[in-house]
């Protein structure tokens, strides 16, 4: 008897409990920590219930082997994680989109697998599809710090509040992506994340620049926005900070330190790189408009 089709026997699964969901997808995500770095690291915020009403789902194999998982914590994009196993992306997508509703605001995920979602959800409702980003995410396991910066890193607080809503805003108009109506509120989310937070640059006592830590993962945890005013640019404050703060969550006992970065931006992806940042994996960010 011939063994069935395996493009007709893929299912997906909803879980409305985020622990359930970990459960599951969580040893998928770990095949590949860094490339799931943005996955595993909203799991701890899922099940704090931090996010309402997300999508969470695994497109499972015959006999219930997840082979993707699959997120969106409203209102941001639906994230596609890296497969377990080679598979035609149009059948592995082919049950997520029919899960979905119209009205997603975009997709981010690997280039193949996120633009033929991209393409196969435009056709499908009417909208149009746009590269909003290609993203390369760095894992950093030894830093190499620049020097001759002058500075300080120190914590940000609340009373830094303000300053932070700010440069959150400056940083989202300027990278195009977020939700204004958020900025406040990520910063109050961020200030009180632990481990991580967020962290200025100093110079006599004025910051001049900020970096951002969320998302643990089993072995580590991922560094942003990275953020410095265009006046006080070209001094390496921004890559002081990045590399000082990699290096304290290092000392803290983690194995790796992650980062996403925009591959339009060569200066940033070359400062990375000379902190001790690899590049692992490759990511594009689609939004979808009318």
């Amino acid at each position: 008897m011939p063994e069935p089709d395996a493009s007709l026997a893929l299912t997906l699964t909803r879980f409305h409990d985020p622990t359930a969901f970990a459960r599951v997808a969580e040893p998928l995500m770990l095949r590949d920590e860094a490339a799931n770095c943005l996955q595993l690291g909203l799991l701890d915020a899922l099940r704090a219930g931090q996010y309402r009403e997300p999508f969470l789902a695994t497109v499972d194999a015959y006999g219930s082997q997840p082979l993707l998982s699959v997120m969106m914590t409203p209102p941001y994009r639906l994230i596609l994680g890296e497969p377990a196993a080679e598979r035609d992306a149009a059948a592995l997508l082919a049950p997520v989109l029919d899960a979905l509703p119209a009205g997603l605001p975009g997709v981010l995920g690997p280039v193949d697998l996120s633009g033929c979602f991209a393409e196969a959800y435009a056709r499908r409702h009417g909208v149009s599809a746009t590269l909003a980003m290609a993203e390369r995410i760095y894992r950093c396991e030894r830093v190499t710090p620049p020097s001759g910066v002058a500075g300080r890193m120190r914590r940000a607080t609340a009373a830094d509040l303000e300053l932070l809503v700010a440069w959150r805003r400056a940083f989202r108009e300027e990278a195009a992506t977020g939700d204004p109506a958020s900025d406040r509120e990520a910063v109050e989310r961020d200030l009180s994340q632990d481990p991580g937070g967020l962290w200025f640059w100093e110079v006599d006592g004025e910051p001049v620049s900020m970096a951002g830590a969320r998302g643990p993962t089993p072995s580590g945890i991922r560094v942003g926005p990275v953020y410095t005013p265009p006046e006080l640019r070209g001094r390496g404050y921004a890559g002081a900070l990045v590399g000082a703060l990699t290096q304290l969550l290092l000392d803290e006992g983690r194995r790796f330190v992650f980062l996403f970065t925009d591959l339009a931006n060569p200066t940033s992806n070359a400062l990375y790189q000379r902190l001790g940042y690899r590049g692992v994996a490759d990511r594009s960010v689609y939004d979808f408009s009318a």
